[in-house]
């Protein structure tokens, strides 16, 4: 009796594992909703101290195909279990989970079960959360009663630089990664009076940039969110 029993169970985990890891790509951690596996990044995010930041946790049908309504996720905050999750939303074939948090560290994502912690079919990459302040030798400005505006945020298609000046002067604009590396600079001489100056965005990728501004007015640095 014992083998009648036995077997039909380890045929059921062999096939179960084995069609997630042909159609399940895992589950992976993203700041938007309903985005697939293969186009979520590894990434680098910064706290809002007074928000916390939303993580959401998006795997496809076939995966809930597989676990059915019960699924459970687990996060991991530095490898050690911080949360639970089971309710979701869907949107075109795409499930997510969803959790605001206001620790730093390395959030990673899992299917709750026998998978659960380390089967590499069932993950796939993760987030790290830091404070908010920037990265090295980047000091984010106060935006409150800052001369020089820089709108909107988030950004989806273009950034625009709004100020005005009381003499003639350079306007340096600096762009920069979320790890402090420089991707763009230019540099214009502008005239005495309003200011507005637009920067192209649509190709960047989403995720967290830094601008900084030099101009007659001071210098503002801004923390920007690519969406």
């Amino acid at each position: 009796m014992k083998k009648i029993i036995l077997l039909p169970v380890v045929s059921f985990m062999l096939t179960m594992s084995a069609t997630a890891q042909e159609g399940c790509a895992g589950v992976c951690i993203s700041l938007v909703p309903y985005v697939s596996n293969s186009s979520v990044p590894a990434d680098t995010v910064y706290l809002n101290s007074q928000n916390g930041i939303t993580l959401y946790a998006n795997y496809s049908s076939c995966c809930h195909d597989i676990f059915g309504d019960s699924l459970k996720l687990i996060w991991a905050l530095n490898g050690n279990p911080y949360d639970t999750t089971i309710a979701y939303t869907t949107s075109n074939y795409v499930y997510t989970h969803q959790i605001t948090t206001t620790t730093p560290g390395t959030y990673t994502v899992y299917f709750w079960g026998f998978f659960y912690p380390n089967n590499p079919y069932y993950t796939c990459r993760h987030i790290t959360v830091l404070s908010d302040s920037g990265p090295s030798g980047i000091t984010v400005s106060s935006t409150e009663n800052s001369p020089v505006k820089i709108f909107p945020n988030p950004v989806k298609k273009e950034i625009t630089v709004s100020s005005s000046f009381a003499e003639k002067g350079k306007v340096i604009v600096t762009v920069y990664n979320a790890a402090g590396v420089e991707i763009r600079a230019e540099e214009e001489l502008a005239e005495a009076g309003p200011y507005t100056k637009t920067i192209a965005a649509d190709e960047w990728p989403g995720r967290i940039y830094f601008i900084k501004i030099d101009s007659p007015a001071g210098t503002q640095t801004s923390r920007l969110i690519k969406e």
